[in-house]
């Protein structure tokens, strides 16, 4: 959708790896096979492992190796990491818990845990299996594949995790955390984790880059006992958290989550940012971005260039977002009744099937809601400062665009192809500039000049193609962008896709959202 391009993206990926490429002080690489571990899904290997990992942290750092092996290392406790520059190392070798061993008790597999004065530093795990046999558990609590906490600089690089109530956490006290190419499976509640515990700041700079969580269905369609959460949770304090490439396909619960809960009175979730991510056949929302209580903030989120099948949710303390990319499942911004609603959200360069909008200051631009049923766009009582621009709106069987007791701006817009444009209940009052409108702007709206009720002869709107046709007569027909800027309180230099606009440089915009290239 233009909004990130390949090469900031490559860019981003190099910024963000901020462990990846250290230095191991690798003076001491120890086999857990020569240290008696078996690896045949039988023995308990807890004491070979573990000895391989204390002799690795007293030597200063160095290599642990797992030996690939069909069968698993089995492991009756969790395995613990409290010294830095240690590294795991196993492609082809699963390290599995054991049935029962957690019984009563939530028993991880993998622990790297530090303390706020002496944090762990440079730990990696590269290329294991890790089973956390959650379902073999009886009361076991809500045990992790590989739980962090005051880790600093650790990387997870190409591990597979299933079978846990969390797949992974980054938690209290870590920074400069990443986790790529990893995949999680068949988690109970969630796959990825960064959690401030209720703390500010207490988790940041956290990277999850080309990791994807999938095939955790709930009980009921197929999947293992139980219900799912959600696949990415970010929460309780966490801050400058990156999730670059990332995936949630054919799994109970939500896809990826940003929230305070209402345990906590004071914190701050801020500097979340989603890139190129996607969604695909999840039972709840793809995004639900909240918080809780209005005591607690969630502030300066960015879902840029992402898709998702399933509905978008934006609710309660939520402020300063912005949001572009493919979105079939509909948005929703805002909830009723909040003293301090949803705000400061900014939807770009976006499509979508439908619209619905509680929130305060709200802008639109370069948006194609193409409705799949009675209304594109809903602008609900309560909903204030809502700007449209280069905006297109069509598909809706009853009305483009409904207003309950809402004025939103409108200008450089085309809304045509509903049962009718505008439905305005109340005292809504649109103000409408430059826009081509099927019946015309409304008596109840205010209209501003230059618009117009001419077809505005979409390429193909049966097929979906609501670019323009060459001699529509949208072209060239907008409010220029000075003027649009201060009207709307934002600049767009191109369309949906990317194109310059205007095009030429120096005319006037199109209306609608895509730019044609006359």
């Amino acid at each position: 959708m233009g909004v990130w391009t390949r090469r900031t993206t490559i860019g981003l990926l190099l910024l963000l790896c901020f462990a990846v490429g250290q230095s191991q002080a690798a003076r001491l690489q120890v086999n857990v096979r020569e240290r008696g571990a078996v690896g045949d899904g039988v023995t308990d290997d807890t004491a070979a492992i573990q000895g391989a990992i204390d002799a690795v942290e007293e030597a200063g750092g160095g290599v642990v190796l797992f030996p690939p092996s069909e069968r698993e290392y089995i492991v009756t406790k969790t395995l613990r990491i409290d010294a830095g520059n240690v590294e795991l190392r196993g492609y082809g070798a699963t390290i599995k818990l054991a049935d029962h061993a957690g019984d009563d008790a939530a028993v991880d597999v993998l622990e790297v845990v530090g303390t706020e004065e002496a944090r762990v530093d440079g730990v990696t795990m590269t290329g294991l299996t890790i089973d956390g046999n959650y379902w073999a558990q009886t009361n076991g609590g809500s045990p992790r594949c590989i739980d962090f906490d005051f880790a600093t600089r650790a990387v997870v690089r190409d591990v597979h995790l299933k079978r846990g109530f969390v797949s992974m956490t980054f938690g209290k006290g870590c920074s400069q955390c990443t986790a790529i190419g990893c995949t999680a499976t068949q988690w109970h509640n969630d796959a990825f984790n960064a959690s401030g515990d209720g703390v500010s700041g207490a988790c940041k700079s956290i990277a999850f880059i080309d990791c994807h969580a999938r095939n955790a269905p709930n009980e009921r369609d197929g999947g293992l006992p139980g219900s799912r959460d959600e696949a990415w949770e970010i929460e309780d304090g966490a801050q400058d958290v990156f999730v670059v490439n990332c995936s949630v396909e054919n799994a109970g619960g939500k896809g990826f989550g940003v929230r305070n809960h209402d345990g906590y009175k004071t914190e701050i979730t801020e500097n979340i940012n989603f890139i190129n991510c996607s969604v695909r056949g999840v039972t709840g929302v793809g995004w639900r971005i909240n918080s809780l209580t209005e005591t607690n903030v969630t502030r300066r989120i960015r879902v840029l260039d992402c898709y998702s099948d399933a509905p978008v949710s934006l609710s309660g303390t939520v402020a300063d977002a912005v949001i572009s990319g493919r979105f079939d499942g509909g948005i929703t911004i805002g909830s009723p009744g909040k003293t301090r609603p949803t705000r400061q959200i900014a939807l770009r360069d976006l499509s979508t099937n439908a619209l619905s909008i509680f929130g305060v200051d709200v802008e639109l631009s370069n948006v194609a809601v193409v409705a799949s049923g009675a209304r594109a766009i809903e602008l609900h009582d309560g909903s204030a400062d809502v700007r449209m621009s280069g905006c297109t709106v069509t598909g809706a069987t009853e009305s483009g665009i409904r207003c309950t007791n809402a004025s939103p701006l409108i200008a450089n817009s085309i809304i045509w192809g509903n049962g009718r444009s505008f439905d305005l209940v109340g005292t809504s009052r649109p103000t409408v500039s430059h826009c081509c409108i099927e019946g015309g702007v409304p008596t109840q709206a205010a209209d501003e000049g230059g618009n117009i009720t001419a077809d505005p002869q979409f390429v193909d709107a049966a097929a979906g193609n609501y670019r323009l046709r060459d001699g529509s007569p949208c072209i060239g027909a907008g409010l220029d962008l000075l003027r649009l800027a201060a009207k709307a309180g934002y600049l767009p230099g191109q369309d949906i896709e990317g194109h310059p606009r205007p095009t030429p440089p120096g005319s006037k915009p199109d209306m609608g959202a895509w730019e044609s290239g006359r």
